[in-house]
């Protein structure tokens, strides 16, 4: 099922889909218009995020969960690289597949420990090609603020 024929996504507006992505390859204050108009910061952050006062993984997880929301169909198997403690994951884990990749070593920050009940949890780091990986499985392969970390 799409999320535009669940009830409560009748009311939002569609600005993010694979067509125009590439608009969204750097952050604007139009992007947290369209955020707010959905009240997306509300729904993720159970706040009102002030675009002057966040910093770019705030942005990352809105525009993530933008495109989710809009164009991903609910059981689709969603892969969160470098997650630690996601909230894309936690937000989604009742409606998709949810999988994070993490090593979760607690570099810049990250943590060493979460809760992964939801969710299925591959303790290693990308490239590593894991056996608990599936081949040819996922729908959504993504990764925010992680790059950064990679030496």
């Amino acid at each position: 099922m799409k999320f535009d024929s669940i009830p409560e996504m009748k009311t939002s507006v569609k600005f993010i889909s694979p067509d125009n992505f590439d608009n969204y390859t750097y952050s604007k204050k139009s992007h947290f218009r369209n955020f707010k108009r959905n009240s997306f910061d509300e729904e993720l952050f159970g706040k009102t995020i002030d675009p002057e006062d966040c910093d770019l993984k705030v942005y990352q997880d809105l525009l993530m969960f933008s495109f989710i929301k809009f164009n991903i169909p609910q059981g689709a198997k969603i892969l969160d690289i470098g997650g630690g403690d996601s909230r894309i994951l936690r937000y989604f884990k009742n409606v998709h597949e949810c999988w994070n990749i993490d090593k979760l070593e607690g570099v810049g920050n990250g943590p060493t420990d979460i809760d992964t009940s939801g969710f299925r949890l591959v303790h290693d780091y990308m490239g590593n090609f894991n056996d608990e990986l599936p081949e040819n499985y996922f729908d959504l392969v993504f990764s925010i603020s992680t790059l950064e970390h990679v030496p």
